[in-house]
């Protein structure tokens, strides 16, 4: 197998660019969107409008590109696929979905517009 220390290194960039790409900025790549992920991008995965179905690969659209998922409008989003209004600091970010009444709030949540977009494509 591989190395711990390139196992580590694999795992320390992974969960960086995971806070990169989640990050709460508009920040793109220009010419380069294609090559590596950005918030720009990745934020549209969350989009509440179309349902998350866009922009899956978070490190490299191009395989987006490849199954036509990949989506850029060239904005952020107005509204991402949570009710709930976020905190505005960091710290309060990353404790959010840690509150236990929020669980089941999320699930209701996501099965409530499952529901709905079955429906809708009946």
């Amino acid at each position: 197998g591989f190395p711990l220390e390139i196992i580590g290194g694999f795992v320390l960039f992974r969960g960086l660019w995971g806070n990169f790409i989640h990050s709460n900025t508009a920040f793109g790549l220009g010419p380069f969107k294609y090559l590596l992920g950005s918030p720009r991008l990745h934020h549209w995965h969350h989009d509440f409008e179309r349902n998350s179905s866009c922009n899956f690969a978070n490190l490299m659209p191009l395989m987006d590109v490849l199954f036509g998922t990949f989506y850029d409008p060239g904005r952020m989003p107005d509204r991402y696929g949570i009710d709930d209004p976020m905190p505005r600091g960091y710290i309060s970010q990353l404790i959010y979905p840690m509150v236990p009444e929020r669980w089941m709030a999320g699930v209701v949540a996501i099965l409530s517009r499952r529901k709905k977009l079955q429906a809708a494509t009946r």
